[in-house]
């Protein structure tokens, strides 16, 4: 059994009954998106499984709000932005990617390894991509492809996604957005805002559990596909689409039933109090932990960028936060989470070392138990210096 532990001069404290996760994905889950894994075993033979497929997709597409093709596979997040790079890319693809963070430069760094030739578009690494620089590049050169995160993680930012997409609708090239830390708690109208091609993950905003990536094709990005040259493998994206919606021939590998039923609950969860609720949720709770950060010192490391200040330039799932004064981190996080079980997220790229990143992602991290628990937790460990 584990012994009381010592914090401070004189307070004896209970040790921590379990881990609370507020990082930036895997998240925090509900009891019923836990308690939907215990299914049995279904196989590709089985109907009632595709059954469920189905409707798992169709809550996709309405949570997504795009009536375009719907890809659900499994893998990581990553897996599915290496699916669709595979499908849109041959030797030579003109690629222009907007880079503003660790996640951004990595797309780019991803089609130049599939043979593509990347011009890469920097912007300050604490600030938005700016639409108009976007308008002049494209203006100039022809791309067959754009791409953007639509939250950059290790900036805690918000790109204009509505505002790109128009300007890339106007060109020949295809809008490919990373919407693996905003789709389902960041408004995303992935149709009307002309995304083209989009790649996630279950197991951030959505709620899930890793291991399911989520993929959007629109009509303008599945015409260009046919233009080009087959490239056969695991990931082409027709024979997916063929073996997992038309179904007009034998699967060729074993659908992940319990991940599926699990993505299906969370999508369940968020439809049942209204994706604008949820988007407004989000909204609000991030604008109330803002407040008490800033009651504590603890800064969004943008408010030292030259979009300070600008709210919606500040994403309300990924909050990027430096200390105050001379604390370290590393051991801020390291007592959080051997002292109170509280799990915060580090921070990568030039931002490693000099924040946390907190997620407030899913309904589990904005539970008013966990959230006003985890910002008294924090309180004590600064006030402890």
């Amino acid at each position: 059994m584990q012994s009381t532990k010592r914090i401070g001069a004189h307070a004896l404290q209970a040790p921590a009954t379990k881990t609370l996760n507020m990082s930036t994905g895997p998240v925090e889950v509900t009891p019923r998106v836990r308690k939907a894994q215990d299914v049995g075993s279904f196989n590709p033979h089985q109907e009632p499984f595709w059954q469920y497929h189905d409707e798992t997709v169709a809550l996709l597409g309405k949570t997504m709000r795009t009536k375009s093709r719907v890809f659900m596979m499994h893998g990581s997040i990553r897996a599915g932005l290496d699916m669709a790079l595979f499908n849109l890319i041959r030797q030579g693809t003109r690629v222009l990617c907007l880079q503003n963070g660790y996640w951004s430069q990595m797309i780019g760094d991803w089609a130049e390894a599939r043979g593509a030739k990347v011009t890469r578009l920097s912007f300050n690494g604490l600030a938005p991509v700016d639409p108009e620089t976007v308008r002049s590049a494209l203006n100039k050169d022809h791309y067959d492809i754009v791409t953007m995160t639509q939250v950059e993680t290790n900036g805690g930012m918000l790109n204009p996604t509505q505002e790109v997409g128009e300007i890339v609708s106007k060109t020949d090239a295809l809008f490919l957005l990373d919407t693996a830390c905003s789709v389902g708690a960041v408004e995303l109208q992935t149709d009307e805002w002309n995304v083209d091609v989009s790649s996630t993950g279950a197991h951030k905003c959505l709620g899930g559990i890793p291991g399911l990536a989520i993929v959007t094709f629109s009509d303008k990005a599945w015409r260009y596909m046919e233009k080009l040259p087959v490239q056969a493998g695991y990931f082409n994206a027709k024979t997916w689409w063929r073996q997992t919606m038309d179904r007009n021939f034998e699967v060729s590998f074993t659908p992940p039933a319990q991940l599926v039923m699990a993505l299906r609950e969370s999508l369940l969860e968020i439809n049942e109090i209204g994706l604008e609720d949820y988007w407004q949720l989000h909204k609000e709770v991030a604008d109330e932990v803002l407040d008490r950060f800033a009651q504590m010192d603890i800064h969004h490391i943008m408010d030292k960028g030259p979009a300070a200040n600008q709210r919606q330039a500040y994403s309300n799932t990924v909050l990027a936060m430096a200390l105050p004064g001379s604390m370290e981190v590393e051991s801020f996080r390291l007592r959080l989470l051997e002292n109170y079980g509280i799990f915060v997220g580090g921070n990568i790229s030039e931002q490693r070392g000099t924040s946390f990143r907190l997620g407030l992602m899913t309904f589990a991290q904005m539970d008013r138990v966990n959230l006003y628990g985890t910002l008294g937790c924090m309180e004590e460990v600064i006030r402890q210096g």
